[in-house]
């Protein structure tokens, strides 16, 4: 996050610009470092898969095994900054380690931040609707914000499960009899 009075890489310490935060933090990952802009300024491409990302989908897909558990370690061992190949006892995960699955969401939560695969890893889990519907601002949100968003939600601005999916196009139910239109729809 790049937070007020943090310093550029130029070395300045100009104000962060608050564009989309009234708090004036601001994601500055891949961030190319011109005073008093922003990450949309930049030619900078955003990744679209990672290394990291795939050692993290191959631990999610093995378990616990000990391809799962160097896979998840090499990428715990590179963001403290050790040589991602040699054992680390204060850093790495056991086979004794509760709930790997979980332990492996939480590491994708932490390593590909605001690179737009946070929801799809929620709902892939089970963890989207329970998530959305347990934060304190989601119940104050008006039934108008809630419209002007774009939100299908019930009286109180709370998402419906039908929120989470969109329908299956009508064309495609025609051409395959065998599919079933998702819920709410």
């Amino acid at each position: 996050m790049w937070s007020p009075g943090d310093t550029y890489p130029d070395g300045s310490k100009a104000a962060a610009k608050a564009t989309g935060s009234p708090f004036g933090y601001n994601c500055k990952k891949w961030f190319v470092g011109k005073v008093g802009t922003n990450i949309w300024d930049s030619g900078l491409n955003v990744p679209v898969l990672r290394l990291a990302e795939m050692y993290l989908i191959v631990a999610e897909a093995v378990g616990p095994t000990p391809e799962g558990l160097e896979a998840i370690n090499k990428v715990r061992r590179r963001s403290f900054g050790l040589d991602y190949n040699a054992p680390s006892a204060a850093h790495d995960l056991t086979a004794a380690s509760a709930n790997f699955t979980n332990l492996v969401l939480r590491e994708r939560k932490y390593e590909l931040a605001f690179e737009f695969d946070r929801w799809f890893d929620m709902k892939r889990a089970g963890t989207l609707y329970p998530t959305l519907t347990d934060h304190a601002f989601i119940p104050r949100m008006t039934q108008q914000a809630a419209t002007l968003r774009g939100v299908t939600s019930n009286v109180h601005g709370i998402p419906t499960q039908n929120n989470l999916v969109l329908p299956i196009p009508q064309s495609e139910i025609d051409t395959n009899p065998g599919l079933v239109q998702n819920p709410g729809y």
